[in-house]
């Protein structure tokens, strides 16, 4: 048993690649330590503070991978899950940017509507991850639990302000109509799974580019 599991390989790990995740969620979690260590509410001033330097941090990350891509060109890793391209990096330093300037907007709001905390920024650094996660997936499973990641969080932002009736309603036509969303989404990942024999996009790609489907139609519903 201990030879079988000595014998099993690590895939190999390109951490620049998941780095601006990594970093998103890092400071979700120091200000989620923080908020559960601490008996007093995290001030607005330090969330947003926390918030902000944790985002121009994957957004500088971004000129790192550019560089990288520049130079070697696109690659994977995480057994081919994770993909480090143009459009990869482009979208993380778009979400990194987003949730650095929705921490500064949601800074004076907090303020007027007297709201203390580091919740709303704890969600929005974790939403942003998976978002971050979906934008460099190569794998279906991957987009799928980065679109879990986003959405948890969104059902609860968007009924943050509980002081307002629509934002209830809101959150509940959100959850729901996020609910079938996922479900669809399961099942065109099962349908494709099952006419192509993989989750991985570049061996979907592969697949489709490689092979003439006689009756393409599982697959054709899937997508």
């Amino acid at each position: 048993m201990i030879a079988k599991v000595a014998q099993l390989a690590m895939p190999s790990v390109h951490y620049l690649a998941i780095a601006p995740i990594l970093v998103l969620l890092g400071g979700s979690l120091i200000l989620m330590f923080v908020t559960a260590m601490t008996r007093a509410r995290v001030s607005a001033v330090v969330a947003t503070s926390v918030t902000v330097v944790t985002a121009v941090s994957a957004f500088a990350l971004s000129f790192f991978q550019w560089r990288d891509v520049s130079i070697h060109g696109s690659t994977t890793t995480l057994a081919h899950a994770i993909a480090l391209d143009g459009f990869g990096v482009l979208a993380s330093a778009a979400i990194a940017l987003g949730v650095g300037l929705t921490a500064l907007v949601a800074h004076d709001w907090a303020h007027r509507a007297h709201v203390v905390g580091a919740e709303f920024h704890i969600l929005a650094l974790a939403s942003a991850s998976g978002a971050m996660m979906m934008a460099q997936a190569n794998d279906l499973i991957v987009i799928f639990l980065g679109l879990e990641i986003l959405s948890i969080g969104l059902y609860v932002l968007v009924a943050f302000d509980r002081h307002r009736s629509g934002s209830a309603e809101a959150a509940l036509k959100y959850f729901l109509l996020g609910g079938f969303a996922s479900a669809i989404f399961i099942y065109g990942v099962a349908l494709t799974y099952g006419g192509a024999g993989s989750t991985n996009l570049s061996s979907i790609a592969y697949f489709l580019a490689h092979n003439f489907i006689l009756q393409p139609g599982v697959l054709v519903a899937g997508l």
